[in-house]
């Protein structure tokens, strides 16, 4: 009879721990978005990558701070911004100076100068130097296929470029969740 309660006690403090807020709301510390021809992306690089864009391509406003209200917008937007992209890596020819990079680094950093909410941000992301020089490549291939394509006569050339990628989004992509790598 002893060893039935200890049982018991055992089986109720599992079932527990799967119902306690703990559990619930477990720590995310990324999660995959997407995948384009093989190449996943996940949140964190949504994250910084959507960051980074809004202070490189819209000096003096603050940086994009990703959440539920904005989430759907911004995954869209990464999805194209990932399919140019891939592109770009295909094509192999819009690899930016080590100058343009630089330069680009120095006016995101100017304005992210004793930024409260960037450094909370970037400690949580875990951004260090290499993956901020990485975004902003990839930021700057992105724009200067998109600025030839947009000066081009065709006006499908996103369609057509989102046609020839197999793309999948996976489950719960579409939802937002807090992920913290960093912690």
């Amino acid at each position: 009879m002893k060893d039935l309660a200890t049982v018991w006690q055992i089986s109720l403090l599992i079932i527990s721990f799967f119902f306690s807020p703990t559990f619930s709301f477990a720590t995310i510390g990324d999660r995959l978005l997407l995948e384009i021809n093989q190449h996943t992306f996940t949140q964190r690089e949504l994250e910084i990558h959507m960051a980074i864009k809004s202070l490189a391509l819209k000096p003096g406003s603050n940086f994009l701070d990703i959440n539920e209200t904005n989430w759907l917008k911004n995954l869209a937007l990464f999805k194209k911004d990932m399919i140019i992209f891939q592109e770009t890596r295909r094509l192999g020819r819009f690899q930016p100076s080590e100058e343009r990079i630089q330069e680009i680094a120095v006016k995101v950093r100017n304005q992210l100068k004793n930024n409260k909410k960037w450094q909370s941000f970037s400690r949580r992301l875990g951004i260090e130097r290499l993956t901020f020089l990485r975004s902003i490549s990839n930021l700057i291939q992105i724009e200067e296929y998109r600025r030839l394509k947009e000066t081009s006569k065709d006006k499908n050339w996103l369609i057509e470029l989102e046609n020839k990628y197999v793309i999948r989004t996976f489950r719960n992509a579409k939802t937002f969740k807090k992920i913290s790598p960093n912690l």
